[in-house]
């Protein structure tokens, strides 16, 4: 369906503001054929007709009905925190080793659970904040205005304060929805560790320290890519440094835990995934870096 839009658009022609439609040329046969609920804001068919002059094939339809269309594709999924239960949007992932339940997409709300709007440095903060990926790259923060395109694949870049709410306990609630929480180094050492123990996807190369940095691993980052065969969809959201630039969309990911370093209370504990590297890195950034987030599950008790 989606391909069949992207070819039609090219043939909208806008009229005036009050009435939006496409034509093709009065002297083209064309028939006519629906697509069910493609506007789903309205709940109507929309028309859409084809046909075919000298070998080139031409579409027309209704533009209002396809640009509410497109607008719900782009707004996919509300940008608020999800439902008192509802776990994250997006849907979930239960690594089979372990049993335990991890968000399939990286977080993208910008309130609480219960409902505090998260700030954005675009409107003066410099503390507490989270940014939209898809902008600007290699670019200040505060020099561009806010862009919402791409969020909800992505996700949202969050500094560390931000995405814990706060908190400085390990396995804070922070962004995620309720029963789910930020995790731990640990836990996202034993995800590595553990993922696929005894299947195709595991890499018993990755190391079971808490205190070590740098890479490790040797499938492991192949293995969760976006579009890997175990379902994680693990996305190059980039991250955001520093100096307020965003730096690496496309081609890696850093998501921060909810452990800070030992000794050192302004730094927390953050992994790493490139396209360049089959491995996973591990390292510690200040908090007022800006990373992806991954909420698990809560362990029942």
């Amino acid at each position: 369906m989606n391909n069949t839009i992207f070819k039609t658009i090219a043939a909208i022609f806008i009229v005036s503001s009050v009435g939006l439609y496409g034509a093709c040329p009065a002297d083209m046969e064309l028939s006519g054929f629906g697509i069910e609920n493609l506007n789903s804001g309205t709940n109507k068919e929309v028309d859409i007709y084809n046909s075919k002059k000298d070998g080139k094939q031409n579409y027309a339809i209704n533009a209002q009905d396809v640009k509410n269309y497109i607008d719900k594709l782009i707004n996919v999924d509300k940008l608020q925190a999800p439902s008192i239960d509802s776990g994250p949007p997006g849907g979930t992932f239960t690594e089979p080793a372990t049993g335990r339940s991890w968000a399939v997409r990286n977080s993208y709300v910008e309130n609480y659970p219960d409902g505090t709007p998260i700030k954005h440095p675009f409107n003066g903060s410099e503390t507490n904040t989270f940014s939209y990926p898809d902008v600007f790259k290699d670019v200040n923060i505060e020099s561009q205005p806010p862009n919402r395109q791409g969020q909800a694949y992505f996700g949202l870049l969050y500094q560390w304060n931000a995405a814990m709410k706060s908190s400085t306990a390990e396995k804070a609630q922070g962004i995620c929805p309720n029963g789910w929480h930020i995790p731990s180094h640990a836990e996202v050492r034993n995800f590595f560790v553990n993922f696929y123990k005894g299947g195709s996807g595991y890499d018993n190369t990755v190391s079971t320290s808490l205190t070590e940095t740098g890479w490790t691993g040797t499938t492991i980052g192949k293995n969760i890519r976006d579009g890997g065969p175990h379902g994680v969809n693990m996305r190059y959201a980039g991250f955001r440094d520093t100096s307020g630039k965003f730096v690496d969309r496309d081609v890696g990911i850093g998501f921060w835990t909810s452990t800070q370093v030992a000794g050192n209370p302004n730094r927390a504990w953050f992994w790493y995934l490139s396209d360049t590297n089959d491995g996973v890195l591990r390292n510690h950034k200040v908090k007022n870096f800006a990373a992806s987030v991954r909420c698990i599950k809560d362990e029942t008790p």
